[in-house]
């Protein structure tokens, strides 16, 4: 088969692929433009984020037999129309939900430890202890909004951490949730203190958190946000940080993660989002980055392509 590659993978998918006797073409800095010009010859598609496969694209690629997203987010991917095509669409989520999980751990202990704070003051020869007294986990009440590979992973991480895991996911059966206690929404608004999103960026899941359900929530709470920026309303985000309904936000995705590109709208609030210092951690789309989840990712999409490779 020609298989294309538009992004960075681990070089053993690459080595693998050839191995079996199949032609590779990698170029992780095509354009979107680009792409359309030469895709029809390709039988096999392998992407990341970088590039929308829309229709124009599948038009453009008669031959393509498959499309293989190395991570989990499918929403730059017209998966409908690639499938009306006879088009097979696979991602590899289970690829890196260990990495996510274990991010999302550290970064929430970060946060009610005041870990960063912390380290800053001590590199000020700050010796500041009271001010830095923090919040352990055990005994506290998490609820974890979409229980699929990478929610379970971070649950199975908290269950040894002696909390109490309430789950939620509209589309799994509750009988089938692992390290979780299923719970309905409105159990989680009324007795969780942390809210973890480990959701895909659907219609359904766009500002998932947002005025409403911050207001719906009983007890001021710590929110999580390793799936997609725009399953959070920054403005609203930003009102439960000053009201004090949010006491403190750990994020790896923003709604526009290419600050060259913000509008002055936008430049205002991440400078209002910022203003909140240690009660606020943001880091750069990370959580599924190790070295180990690079390998795994593309491993996991070779078994799931098996048949056709």
């Amino acid at each position: 088969m020609k298989i294309l590659i538009t992004d960075f993978v681990h070089p053993d998918l690459v080595s693998l692929l050839a191995e079996r006797g199949h032609q590779v073409t990698s170029d992780p800095a095509i354009s979107y433009k680009q792409l359309s010009e030469v895709i029809a010859p390709f039988e096999g598609l392998i992407v990341s984020t970088r590039l929308p496969i829309d229709k124009a694209i599948i038009d453009a690629a008669p031959n393509l037999r498959f499309i293989a997203r190395v991570g989990s987010g499918m929403e730059h991917i017209d998966m409908l129309y690639a499938q009306e095509k006879g088009i097979r669409v696979v991602s590899s989520p289970e690829g890196n939900a260990n990495a996510v999980a274990e991010h999302a751990l550290g970064m929430l202990l970060a946060l009610l430890r005041h870990i960063p704070r912390a380290v800053q003051e001590v590199r000020q020869q700050k010796w500041i202890r009271e001010a830095n007294r923090g919040i352990e986990l055990k005994g506290r009440t998490i609820g974890i909004i979409g229980v699929g590979h990478t929610g379970t992973a971070f649950a199975r991480k908290l269950s040894g951490m002696e909390m109490r895991v309430l789950g939620y996911d509209k589309y799994r059966n509750n009988t089938d949730l692992l390290y979780v206690t299923p719970a309905s929404i409105q159990e989680i608004s009324e007795q969780a203190e942390i809210i973890s999103f480990h959701v895909p960026l659907t219609a359904e899941t766009h500002y998932y958190l947002n005025r409403s359900f911050i207001d719906n929530m009983k007890n001021p709470f710590i929110l999580i946000n390793t799936s997609r920026g725009k399953v959070v309303s920054t403005v609203d985000l930003i009102d439960g940080l000053s009201s004090g309904k949010i006491r403190g936000a750990a994020l790896d995705v923003l709604e526009n993660e290419q600050f060259s590109l913000y509008t002055t709208k936008e430049k205002e609030v991440h400078e209002a989002l910022m203003a909140f210092e240690d009660r606020v951690l943001i880091t750069p789309h990370i959580a599924g980055w190790t070295k180990e989840s690079k390998y795994l990712l593309s491993s996991v999409l070779l078994d799931k392509l098996s048949d056709l490779l």
